[in-house]
C-alpha cells in the first residue's frame, strides 16, 4: 500500500512505514484541501487512505430527491487516486446529515429512497470506492447485548424497521467486490463505559453474519480523551478479537484524543506533559491494531489541530490530532512512527 512520494518537513512518513496489510488513514475536508497547500501536501505524504469528512454523505450527494451531486465527493476521490491512496466511502445510511425532503417521506417512500440512493451512489463510485460505511451509528447509546430492540429512533427507525438489512443487501447488489462496514461510536471496549453498547453492536453484527446479511467489517470510532484507561485498551483488544472471530475485519475509524473530558470537555492549559500523555495513548492504540490480524485500518478524524470538528462543537482548542495548528508533528506523530519502526 505504500508509495514513494515527497515527505513534508523531512519527517518520516506514516504510510511508508505502515505494513502492507494495514491502511494508515485520515478524514479529509475538501475546503481545507483547496485552501491550504501544506495541509494538502501533508495529507498526501503521510496517509495511504482518506475518508471524506462530509462530502460523500447524503446531505451533500442528494440534496434534492433523485437530483444527485457527486462533485465534492468526486474531487476528494480524484485527489486520492492522484496520490495512490484508497478512498473510503462514508456513508450510505445515517440518521443525521440528511436532506429535509427525506425526513418528510412516508415509510414506504423512505425505503424506496434508501434503495435508490445506495444503488445510484455505489454505482457512481464503482472502481474508485471499494470500502463503504454502509450504515453509520444506528445503535442506541443505552442498548446492551440483551436489548430486544437496539436501534435508536432516527430518520430510519421505526419507519423502516429492516433498514440495516436493506442497506447492506442493496450495497452488495450494487457492488459485489466492495467491503461493507457498520460504523459506530462508544463501542471500542468490552469493558468500562463502552461495554454495554459494544455488546449491542457485537450482537447486531453477529446476527447479520448468522442471517447471511452481506457485511465485511466493523468500524470502531475513537472519539476519546486522555482518560482512556488501560482497562479500556485491554477491552479494545478483546473486542477486536471477538469481532474478528465472526469473520469480519475491524477498522479503527474517526480517532481523535481530546484534551478535555466529558461532558463539557473543558481543556486545561495544553502542556508538554499532556502532549506526551496523548502520544503514549496514540502509540498504545496503534499497537493494539498492529497486534491483531483482524485490524486493517488505523484512521484519525482529521490530521491537524488546525481543522477539527471538536473546536467547532466545544468552542475551544482540544489539540486532538497528530499534527499541530502549524502542521508540525506532535508527540502523537512521533510515537506512532516509533511503533511502526519497531514492527
Amino acid at each position: 500500500m505504500s508509495t514513494s512520494i515527497p515527505l513534508v518537513n523531512d519527517v518520516d512518513s506514516l504510510r511508508e512505514l505502515a505494513p502492507d496489510s494495514m491502511f494508515i488513514g485520515a478524514a479529509a475536508n475538501l475546503g481545507d484541501l483547496n485552501k491550504d497547500s501544506e495541509y494538502k501536501s501533508t495529507l498526501a505524504a503521510q496517509y495511504n487512505l482518506i475518508t471524506a469528512e462530509n462530502e460523500c454523505k447524503w446531505g451533500a450527494t442528494e440534496p434534492n430527491q433523485n437530483d444527485f451531486d457527486f462533485s465534492s465527493c468526486d474531487a476528494l476521490g480524484s485527489f486520492a487516486s492522484e496520490n495512490n491512496m484508497t478512498f473510503r466511502g462514508h456513508n450510505l445510511c445515517w440518521g443525521m446529515y440528511n436532506p429535509s425532503w427525506l425526513e418528510s417521506l412516508s415509510p414506504a417512500d423512505k425505503k424506496a429512497a434508501l434503495i435508490n440512493h445506495i444503488q445510484t451512489t455505489v454505482s457512481h463510485f464503482d472502481g474508485l470506492i471499494k470500502i463503504w460505511d454502509v450504515v453509520n451509528e444506528a445503535v442506541n447509546d443505552t442498548a446492551t447485548g440483551h436489548s430486544e430492540q437496539p436501534l435508536k429512533e432516527s430518520t430510519w427507525y421505526p419507519d423502516v424497521p429492516d433498514f440495516v438489512t436493506v442497506a447492506f443487501e442493496t450495497a452488495r447488489a450494487s457492488c459485489e467486490h466492495c467491503q461493507l462496514f457498520y460504523n459506530d461510536y462508544s463501542i471500542a471496549s468490552m469493558y468500562g463505559y463502552t461495554a454495554h453498547k459494544s455488546d449491542a453492536v457485537y450482537e447486531l453484527v453477529k446476527g447479520m453474519v448468522e442471517a447471511g446479511t452481506p457485511i465485511d467489517g466493523v468500524g470502531i470510532q475513537f472519539h476519546i480523551d486522555l482518560s482512556f484507561s488501560d482497562e479500556l485498551i485491554n477491552g479494545t483488544r478483546d473486542n477486536i478479537k471477538r469481532i474478528g472471530e465472526l469473520g469480519l475485519d475491524v477498522h479503527v475509524t474517526e480517532l481523535d484524543i481530546a484534551c478535555g473530558s466529558y461532558p463539557d470537555y473543558a481543556c486545561p492549559e495544553w502542556t508538554e506533559e499532556l502532549e506526551q500523555q496523548q502520544g503514549e495513548l496514540y502509540a498504545e492504540l496503534l499497537q493494539v491494531c498492529l497486534d491483531s490480524p483482524y485490524c486493517k485500518n488505523f484512521e484519525t478524524w482529521g490530521l491537524t489541530d488546525k481543522y477539527t470538528w471538536l473546536t467547532s462543537v466545544y468552542g475551544q482548542d482540544e489539540y486532538p490530532l497528530p499534527f499541530d495548528e502549524d502542521l508540525k508533528p506532535k508527540a502523537a506523530f512521533d510515537s506512532m512512527v516509533g511503533v511502526l519502526k519497531e514492527q
